[in-house]
């Protein structure tokens, strides 16, 4: 049975939990936590100017990939296939398949036969 998903996780393409930060958290804890990277919950998250500064209170948008959150199929990419494609058939974004793969370095540019996790919210 797939996981209902919330407003944000629909708006970003894949799994997001709103973390509260504690006192004594830092990025890093957080990210290990949610089996995430420091990386992305700066990217998703304005608040942040200086990722190794945060404060109790703020409210992050941390994507959620610990096992059993997020479900990711792999897919194999036809001549035909754009990222744009990829993503509506498996309910995501671009945005959430590139950074699931930081092979991609331009996501108006990829090539059949090469394989992505795809974040898969059918």
């Amino acid at each position: 049975m797939p996981v209902a998903m919330d407003a944000l996780s629909r708006k970003k393409g894949r799994r997001f939990v709103v973390h509260t930060v504690k006192a004594g958290e830092n990025l890093s804890r957080i990210a290990a936590k949610y089996n995430t990277s420091v990386a992305l919950i700066d990217k998703h998250n304005a608040i942040i100017k200086d990722p190794s500064h945060i404060e109790p209170g703020w409210k992050l948008d941390v994507p959620d990939d610990r096992p059993g959150h997020q479900k990711y199929a792999m897919y194999t990419v036809m001549p035909t296939d754009t990222l744009g494609k990829i993503a509506k058939a498996h309910l995501t974004t671009v945005e959430a398949i590139a950074d699931a793969n930081p092979s991609i370095t331009n996501p108006n540019l990829i090539h059949p036969g090469s394989v992505f996790r795809v974040p898969d919210n059918r």
